[in-house]
């Protein structure tokens, strides 16, 4: 049974194409199953079996017994019946697919109104956080302006304020105020921001200035404390070093509250806080140091204590006060630019006292000793050895004592050329000074004393020792050591004011003024060498001005002495234009055109002057005692030169040979009583000439070498004419020629004992 029903391969086969359409082929629930082409095909499939299975169906029942017709028959209806089931299959697949479709429109509706529906919430979501955003910034925003309220009530009154300057909350509190400024400067344009930043500003103010009221009475509790502790105490350097103590105290309290405005980027009116903090500071120190000054410094320096030792006085309390003041300062407060030019201008006030309480004593000092003396200490033990080394701290009282050293130097100046006019210039000599040679010896035995008690400074150490003595103190005892009390007053004056002014004044001034008071000492020298001229002879007349300008040249040798210009107006030749104007020979015309002066300049040098000077007086010296020793015999010679010159003549006459001996034998002394011929020609023996002549040039020269230097050109002249008086004897017979030869004789012997 089971094989007459079993199907055949071709069925088979089309039984198996048929599942595999349908398993790769499904119906789509979009389109409509009426329409698809796998419809069509699926039945396609299904009526190609059943016409395939009639013509099977006939052909077996040809060849097939009735029961395996009858098997088909069946097979054939189960057939039709499973047909019938696939096509209502099909038809309901069609509904479904209809549904479907159905469904997807329905399904893309809902969808954009889903889509719709959840952009509209997104939106919705957005404008809820921009709206919590905004409430949270209007928050932040009121929140600045509430600020206001809240900051006035801790500063409301005084008390409060200064509560809250000592309390932690300050610089929270000023932060706060800084950035509540900054909101209202940036939101300038809101309605209510100008009122509000006026608002914060002086609620910033206000706790600024509980801050400066605060630092003030620290400061002020501070000073009371020190004014009723050192009522009374004289002692100035200890009453500072006690108030620096007490400040330093104060500084470490107080310092935390000002750092705190000097390391954080501060406004500008924490600037000007502490620019008010550090004016108040250098006022209290200031105001302080100044009323213990006034009360004690100044007393003394009215009472006690001459110009140079009140220069110590003051500058040692200065310098210690100024390095306090300095360190004290850096206790208080940062080293800043800023702060800086307050320290300096402190510090500079502090050193002005320096001038105001000097310049009065400066002023009153009459004597060129005491202000060379101060000028000497103020800049060598001062400055260089106080001042400078100490560096910054010293800085404003480097520039004080310039100023005062350049008003001593000035005041030094025009003393010294007061002094010049008065002491030197105006100088009238005594009888007494110009009592020459008796002057020497009393000035000797006066100096005896001093040069037992001091050394002679050697020519080596001149120099050194002549510099020492301008900066020593003891200035006059070194310059009586070199013998200054032995000299005529305008050279000791003159000597001393130079070696005062020297390194004092500046070089130019120097200059200046030893010019001047070499010139008026060289012209005072003149003067009395004309009254000693008339009194005591011209030989002492001129020893005299040899002796102090050899002095004179010899101690200003050290001194750097500049030589200098001067332009004079020279009228000289305007006196022929006038005269010619006056004469009618010139018109105005030419006066205005030729008749300006011209300008000649003068060149002025002391030293030179001086030089020339000497060597003058020492020529006219030497020429003098020259015509004093031999100039009888010279005159002598040159006459009898002279007639044979006339007569043309190759000897001498017997005349002339006897007045040759005569004034030889006159010159040798050889005659008991001076003869009238003798007196009237003034003919002086040699050997008392030569006798005078050394005792007067060791009298007032008191140096064999500057002696000899003077004698040695007399002697060569005497020489000179014994040697003219020999030469004119050998050209005479005469019987006095050996007479005169040994009076030669004995007269050259006394040069060459003189030339030893």
């Amino acid at each position: 049974m089971t094989d007459k029903l079993r199907i055949t391969e071709n069925e088979n086969d089309i039984a198996g194409k048929l599942s595999l359409m349908v398993a790769r082929r499904p119906l789509s629930v979009k389109s409509d199953i009426k329409q698809h082409s796998d419809g069509a095909v699926l039945r396609d499939a299904l009526h190609i079996p059943l016409e395939h299975q009639k013509i099977l169906k006939d052909i077996h029942l040809i060849n097939q017994p009735d029961s395996t017709a009858k098997r088909h028959i069946e097979y054939q209806a189960m057939i039709e019946r499973k047909y019938e089931i696939l096509v209502k299959a099909l038809d309901l697949c069609d509904n479904v697919g209809r549904c479907l479709l159905d469904l997807n429109e329905n399904y893309v509706e809902v969808s954009k109104k889903t889509s719709n529906v959840d952009t509209d919430c997104q939106a919705l979501l957005r404008e809820q956080e921009d709206l919590a955003h905004t409430a949270k910034d209007l928050r932040k925003k009121i929140q600045f302006f509430n600020e206001a309220h809240r900051i006035s009530g801790m500063v409301k009154t005084n008390d409060l304020a200064m509560k809250m300057v000592t309390g932690p909350d300050l610089h929270l509190i000023l932060e706060k105020l800084d950035t509540c400024k900054q909101f209202m400067k940036t939101h300038a344009k809101w309605k209510e921001a100008q009122r509000y930043l006026g608002v914060f500003t002086r609620l910033e103010d206000r706790v600024l200035k509980a801050v400066r009221l605060h630092f003030t009475a620290q400061l002020r509790a501070v000073v009371a404390t020190l004014r009723k502790n050192n009522a009374g105490d004289p002692d100035l350097k200890m009453t500072s070093a006690k108030a620096f103590v007490e400040f330093q105290n104060v500084a470490s309290k107080i310092k935390p509250l000002i750092e705190s405005f000097e390391k954080k980027e501060s406004s500008e009116q924490h600037q000007m806080l502490l620019g008010g903090l550090q004016e108040t500071f250098a006022q209290c120190r200031l105001q302080m140091l100044k009323d213990e000054i006034q009360t004690g410094w100044q007393k003394d320096l009215d009472e006690n204590f001459k110009l140079p030792d009140a220069i110590r006085h003051c500058c040692s309390f200065l310098v210690s006060t100024l390095g306090f003041e300095y360190q004290l300062f850096e206790h208080f407060f940062e080293i800043n630019p800023a702060s800086k030019a307050v320290l300096h201008s402190l510090l500079g006030k502090l050193s002005s006292f320096l001038y105001t309480g000097i310049r009065p004593l400066l002023i009153r000092e009459m004597e060129l000793e005491p202000i060379s003396q101060a000028i000497v200490t103020l800049k060598r033990e001062v400055l260089e050895q106080q001042v400078l080394p100490r560096g910054e701290a010293m800085s404003p009282f480097v520039s004080v004592i310039k100023r005062l050293l350049q008003d001593m130097q000035l005041r030094l100046a025009y003393r010294a050329q007061r002094y010049i006019n008065e002491q030197i210039a105006g100088f009238e000599p005594s009888a007494e000074d110009l009592d020459y040679p008796n002057c020497l010896l009393r000035k000797s035995e006066e100096g005896k004393s001093i040069e037992s008690k001091s050394k002679m400074i050697s020519p080596s150490d001149k120099k050194s020792a002549l510099k020492a003595a301008a900066a020593d103190t003891k200035q006059a005892d070194m310059l009586k050591a070199t013998g200054a009390t032995k000299w005529f007053p305008t050279i000791s004056r003159t000597v001393m004011c130079l070696f005062k002014l020297h390194e004092c004044v500046e070089a130019g001034a120097f200059s200046h003024l030893a010019q001047e008071a070499l010139s008026q000492c060289s012209r005072s020298l003149k003067m009395a060498s004309q009254k000693i001229l008339s009194k005591s002879g011209e030989i002492h007349a001129q020893l005299f001005m040899i002796k102090y300008l050899l002095i004179l040249r010899s101690q200003i040798s050290v001194l750097n002495i500049i030589r200098h210009h001067e332009n004079l107006l020279d009228f000289s030749h305007m006196k022929d234009i006038f005269s010619n104007v006056v004469a009618g020979k010139a018109s105005l015309e030419t006066l205005l055109r030729q008749g300006t002066p011209s300008i000649v300049k003068k060149e002025i040098n002391a030293k030179k002057n001086l030089q020339i000077d000497l060597k003058l007086t020492c020529e006219r010296l030497i020429a003098q005692q020259s015509d004093v020793l031999v100039g009888k015999l010279a005159a002598v010679l040159q006459e009898v030169s002279n007639r044979m010159n006339q007569e043309t003549s190759a000897e001498p006459a017997a005349d002339d040979i006897t007045r040759i001996y005569a004034v030889l034998e006159d010159m040798l002394g050889n005659t008991k009583e001076e003869s009238e011929g003798r007196r009237k020609a003034k003919i002086v023996a040699t050997k008392k000439g030569l006798d005078d002549l050394s005792s007067h040039l060791k009298s007032y020269l008191e140096n064999v070498k500057l002696e000899r230097m003077l004698l040695d050109p007399i002697i060569a002249n005497m020489k000179k004419a014994f040697g003219e008086a020999r030469d004119c004897m050998l050209k005479s017979k005469s019987k006095e020629v050996e007479a005169v030869e040994s009076c030669l004789l004995q007269l050259e012997s006394e040069l060459i004992v003189r030339s030893k």
